[in-house]
């Protein structure tokens, strides 16, 4: 049975967003723990890290490799906390770092998979996951399931990553068929890139967003509405919402880079998304 096709509209995502209080404080947005970045993939770290500060996340903790601790921490700004991962890795030791929220995956590589698949599978608190964490969750197809069902999962694949993640759903024809598929099979949020991104979860519609633009079509997008969706997550929003604001959001920011001439679909950067997302909020807001 096809599940309900949602459209991404402004009356809907604002009857979701809520204004942050007069009085809030910076525990009350939420603590994002990030794991990403290795050798050579720097930027991946450091643009998950600072989408979350710009998404709105109260703390922002970033943890990567040793040995590129001090290119990150010198690089970041000052407001972002970056850390070496833990010199033990184990599932315990990652679940004792302080966080409401993690994301993982962003430009992490294939080390040190044993830890964090562990960590994947024990972990109650929710999980972003993109990039090489769903290329590590797409090496043991066999712990898929136990990954979905340990806590709150937002998974974020491209057409490429869903096809090795999921490789029984990508046979059917269409993208919303597939997206049906895991929602039914997984209990997790599924956001499913491309032209109009997809977004689905075990007992809901499909929400389809209606931003973005062909110039998202580089390197470091992803990275980004990560970041977005792992702050909305620590302030409190539903693994749903967070993943349909995180893509209208990131879509409307590029959007906006576009409309105010600062970009066209060839120059736009992920950095400029970031900078725009204050009007996509602004939109949101009313």
């Amino acid at each position: 049975m096809s599940l309900e096709v949602v459209e991404l509209k402004l009356e809907l995502l604002r009857s979701w967003y809520r204004s942050r209080p007069s009085d809030a404080y910076k525990n009350q947005a939420g603590h994002v723990a990030i794991f990403a970045g290795s050798l050579g993939f720097t930027g991946a770290a450091e643009l998950t890290a600072e989408a979350a500060l710009s998404g709105g996340a109260g703390l922002v903790s970033l943890y990567v490799e040793s040995s590129i601790h001090t290119i990150v921490a010198m690089r970041c700004p000052p407001e972002i906390m970056v850390h070496p991962l833990p010199p033990t890795m184990t599932a315990e030791t990652l679940s004792d770092l302080s966080a409401d929220v993690f994301a993982f995956g962003p430009g992490i590589g294939n080390s040190p998979d044993e830890a964090f698949l562990d960590w994947l599978q024990s972990e109650t608190r929710p999980i972003v996951v993109d990039a090489d964490g769903l290329n590590l969750m797409a090496r043991h197809l066999d712990k898929r399931l136990s990954i979905a069902q340990a806590g709150p999962r937002v998974l974020t694949p491209h057409p490429g990553e869903f096809a090795r993640l999921f490789p029984k759903e990508t046979t059917l024809p269409t993208r919303r068929e597939r997206a049906e598929a895991v929602a039914q099979a997984f209990p997790l949020t599924l956001l499913y890139k491309g032209e109009k991104t997809l977004i689905a979860q075990q007992g809901g519609a499909v929400y389809r967003n209606t931003t973005g633009n062909p110039g998202m079509a580089t390197g470091g997008m992803g990275d980004v509405l990560t970041g977005i969706i792992v702050a909305l997550v620590a302030q409190g929003y539903a693994s749903e919402h967070a993943a349909c604001l995180g893509a209208w959001l990131a879509g409307r920011a590029a959007d906006h880079a576009i409309e105010s001439g600062v970009a066209t679909h060839e120059t736009l950067r992920p950095t400029t998304v970031i900078l725009h997302l204050a009007g996509a909020f602004r939109e949101i807001n009313g």
